[in-house]
């Protein structure tokens, strides 16, 4: 797992937490939380560790359904949401190069916001990363849209 994919399976896996437990009326399982993140029980576990030492979720007890989220509520995903779609018609706007810079100037998010979209975007394969550089010691990656939406 690279640093660029960890802000997004934070988010996922608090995101999937917090609408598992809205929907139930408990938290799900770590099997449940790996299987709907596509990663491994172990990998589950180190980050929902994490996560709770961030204190973005809490451990209650112990067995299978001890993670809860915290502060995450419907209106957060739905604006989470609503970014990653605002920031892909940006980006079907724009001609030539797509950055994350061109997509903050284009759709007025912060660049973190931008950043997490765009991952987002690229895990559900609407976009890809097509080139990477290193200008003026910071890192850019160039994106292209994949078909329409």
């Amino acid at each position: 797992m690279t640093r660029q994919q960890t802000p997004a399976l934070s988010e996922r896996l608090i995101a999937y937490i917090a609408r598992y437990e809205r929907e139930q009326g408990s938290p799900p399982t770590l099997r449940e939380i790996a299987e709907a993140a596509g990663v491994s029980h172990t990998t589950v576990l180190l980050w929902l560790k994490r996560l709770v030492k961030a204190g973005r979720l809490t451990q209650n007890g112990q067995g299978g359904r001890i993670y809860s989220a915290l502060g995450v509520t419907p209106s957060d995903m739905d604006a989470e949401s609503s970014a990653a779609m605002q920031v892909l018609r940006a980006a079907q706007r724009l001609p030539g190069e797509i950055t994350s810079e061109a997509l903050v100037e284009a759709t007025g998010l912060p660049l973190a916001r931008v950043r997490d979209s765009l991952e987002t975007l690229r895990e559900l394969g609407f976009i890809e990363t097509v080139n990477h550089r290193f200008i003026e010691g910071k890192h850019q990656f160039i994106y292209a849209v994949k078909g329409e939406v």
